[in-house]
């Protein structure tokens, strides 16, 4: 019985607010031109949606630009990278070499690899990244390397004094610009 009682409190509370909220809505004409704002604002948005992207049609162009992320899948990048020692004994490196095919109607110009790595102890990290340099025209392969970070952190392991390279680290391309052929 005392469960029956409870469930019907909780639910005339539950109709009583329900009905609060409808009776500010309509009768308080503050909230009601506020409903009626956020409505035509939602309404605006979606209907203005498409000429956000159809930019390109009403300038007058013919082709719609292709987007970064459609750059970088239809390239094919291989790269491999490793720990190398830093300025300082307790710094460390990541290099990387690779190669980078591009399968995209327009040219490359460069591309940022962004990695992280693991710092000091308890799950840190810490992040590097660095932009290469490499115009690879559609259609052709092209090899780079060089450094992405220099002055990394070591982690501290059991039985050495000094701090060793990171373990672990994990690299991937970030981004990708397409470039003129000049």
């Amino acid at each position: 019985m005392e469960v029956l009682l409870g469930l019907f409190v909780l639910a005339a509370a539950l109709v009583g607010v329900i009905w609060l909220a409808i009776w500010l809505i309509t009768a308080t004409p503050v909230l009601r031109w506020g409903v009626y704002a956020g409505l035509l604002y939602l309404a605006l948005r979606v209907g203005l949606l498409p000429l956000e992207h159809l930019s390109v049609a009403l300038g007058g162009g013919t082709e719609a630009p292709l987007l970064e992320e459609e750059l970088r899948s239809a390239i094919g990048i291989n790269f491999i990278t490793s720990v190398g020692s830093g300025r300082y004994s307790d710094r460390f490196s990541i290099n990387v070499s690779g190669s980078l095919t591009n399968n995209a109607d327009l040219p490359i110009h460069r591309i940022y690899i962004a990695c992280r790595a693991e710092k000091m102890s308890f799950g840190d990290s810490q992040t590097a990244g660095n932009h290469f340099s490499i115009l690879v025209r559609p259609g052709e392969t092209k090899a780079f390397s060089g450094q992405i970070a220099q002055d990394l952190s070591g982690v501290i392991k059991a039985g050495y004094r000094d701090l060793q390279p990171p373990d672990r680290h994990f690299c991937r391309l970030d981004q990708v610009y397409e470039g003129d052929e000049n």
